[in-house]
């Protein structure tokens, strides 16, 4: 901050700051409440002890391989059969289930726990049936959101999705993990394998499984704990808990530097359900159609939508891009006091199977001061990721993220990541900013530049309309603070139905939309009254206006903040009210 121009490479210490910016607009008379209120809040957001990560991923990232709607769509077009019995099981239970709800209001038992308890589990229950990767995640993502379903028993069952979908043969699983790392056979050749304890102490008949696990050069690599079985599971895959086992096995394997990094370690291992990419193809079929279908009557850009799903949905399907993904988030944010990131093993790591550092945690919602503490620590790291690194977390659900011992927020699943550029980042906020102030150049160039509209021939009709939308989101009060972001979703969605206006969602905003989404449900499910934007407030003004010192403010925001900040964006005064 400069006495008489607006710099953001350096940053003074707050006192220096403010004291500058108030001789630059002494000449001014603002409100004095504007000045207190702002001032006010700077001050706390400089005081707070806070690391903000100013630093960009070496790694590049994978890209998405696999889905191709068209491919997928001429796939199934040939195979009507296959297409109407997947329908058919989808929809028959859902519509059996839904029929035993009308029943139970006509018979007015609805209200009684144990019936609801019965109707939550049936559905969960049907969900995990299906096979259905998409509508797993719909159910995760509905767990956390019992706002929406108006059941918390329901949200409470639609919970148990997050690591108990049901597994597969454990000795099917360990199949796949010899096939998908049999590349390292060559190298295990005349390597004698370290012996299993616990199998060479056991009495009588090894099971089929134990032998497997005993004998075969790839899975004696590891010491498996509950008895070789999978400890949980999830919509693609199932996770088992091991012990990496040092000695002449793993160097012949890894190498020397590899093995000493990793012998003896815990680690999770991920092994993909064998009908995961099937399941995922079909999925994405009738999600598309029916985004192709309903875009016929209503607006807002859905076979977008739906393909931005795909991508997401797919890029889960690769293990070692999943591996990419985890890394590039711990070099973001694996220094962070407050945060733990788990290493990928990727010399053990194929498309298929994921080696990843075993953390200990609790899973949320955590109650209490501890559930505050941690709401605040995703909170911010989101922040994080919309103002400066883009790499955004896009499925943050109560399975993803876990308390440890010492106070700590642990992110352990990268699958379903997105690279958001920085242009899209900067543009929502400044829309944002917008239609809170009703600046109408501002609102217009961002909506053009985010792809929401295509020209300005509507746009007297849909900035009130915009409003409108911000104003039921907030619940009537108009204000940023207030907003809730599941209902913004849904006044957003309503004017896509209308079809009256041109407007259309991009779908990088459904990836940012989805992960707020699910960070405000999980802030509700601790404290009712919490509100993500005012919670986020600190942290936000702390970035813009307090960069490091030895990084450059992106130029996008930058341009961003002297439009915003400065008294006719001229780069002269501080615009203070504002």
């Amino acid at each position: 901050h400069g006495s008489s121009t607006w710099s953001t490479r350096q940053a003074p210490p707050a006192s220096t700051s403010l004291a500058s910016l108030s001789a630059a607009t002494s000449d001014r008379a603002p409100a004095a409440q504007s000045h207190k209120a702002a001032r006010r809040a700077y001050a706390r957001a400089s005081s707070s002890q806070l690391i903000i990560s100013n630093k960009s991923t070496k790694l590049e990232p994978i890209p998405v391989v696999g889905y191709d709607s068209e491919e997928i769509g001429e796939y199934y077009d040939r195979r009507p059969l296959e297409v109407g019995w997947r329908l058919n099981s989808l929809s028959l239970p859902l519509l059996g289930w839904y029929i035993g709800l009308l029943l139970d209001n006509f018979w007015g038992v609805d209200t009684r726990e144990d019936v609801q308890k019965m109707r939550g589990a049936q559905l969960r229950m049907h969900l995990v049936r299906s096979g259905s990767v998409a509508l797993v995640k719909s159910g995760q993502a509905l767990s956390l959101r019992p706002d929406l379903l108006k059941n918390k028993i329901w949200a409470d069952e639609l919970g148990k999705l997050v690591d108990a979908v049901g597994s597969f043969s454990d000795v099917e699983a360990m199949d796949i993990m010899r096939k998908e790392l049999s590349d390292l056979l060559p190298r295990l050749k005349g390597v004698a394998p370290v012996k299993n304890t616990r199998t060479s102490q056991k009495k009588g008949r090894l099971s089929k499984l134990e032998k497997m696990v005993r004998d075969d050069p790839i899975l004696s690599l590891f010491e498996f704990f509950n008895d070789n079985q999978a400890i949980a599971s999830a919509s693609i895959g199932q996770v088992y808990k091991a012990r990496i086992r040092r000695g002449a096995q793993l160097e012949a394997a890894l190498g020397k530097a590899e093995a000493e990094r990793w012998g003896g370690k815990i680690v999770a291992i991920k092994v993909q359900r064998p009908d995961a990419a099937a399941s995922a193809s079909l999925d994405m079929y009738l999600i598309r159609r029916a985004a192709e279908w309903l875009s016929k009557f209503r607006g807002g850009g859905l076979p977008a939508i739906a393909d931005q799903f795909g991508i997401q949905l797919f890029g889960e399907l690769n293990y070692i891009r999943e591996a990419n993904n985890g890394e590039r988030f711990r070099e973001l944010y694996g220094d962070w006091p407050d945060v733990v990131v788990p290493e990928s093993s990727f010399a053990l790591t194929r498309k298929k199977v994921l080696v990843q550092e075993w953390i200990d945690g609790e899973k949320g919602p955590w109650l209490g001061d501890d559930g505050i503490d941690m709401v605040r620590i995703g909170l911010r790291c989101s922040v994080d990721q919309l103002l400066n690194t883009g790499l955004f977390h896009a499925d943050p659900h109560r399975g993803n993220l876990l308390k440890t011992k010492d106070g700590k927020l642990a992110v352990i699943d990268f699958g379903m990541m997105a690279d958001v550029a920085e242009e899209d980042r900067y543009g929502l906020i400044g829309l944002s900013i917008g239609i809170q102030n009703k600046d109408l150049p501002l609102i217009t160039e961002n909506l053009l530049k985010l792809g929401f509209l295509e020209d300005t021939t509507q746009i007297d009709e849909l900035i009130p309309r915009l409003r409108t939308a911000v104003r039921a989101a907030t619940g009537g009060t108009g204000k940023a603070s207030d907003i809730n972001f599941s209902s913004l979703q849904a006044e957003l969605d309503a004017i896509s139905r209308e079809n009256v206006l041109k407007f259309k969602t991009p779908p990088f905003f459904t990836v940012i939309i989805r992960s707020l989404t699910i960070l405000e449900g999980f802030a509700l499910s601790v404290d009712p009254n919490f509100r993500l934007v005012r919670g986020a407030y600190p942290y936000v003004l702390r970035q813009l206006l307090s960069p490091d010192r030895e990084e450059r403010t992106p130029e996008s925001l930058r341009l961003l903040l002297i439009r915003l900040l400065t008294v006719d964006g001229k780069e002269q005064e501080i615009e203070w009210a504002r």
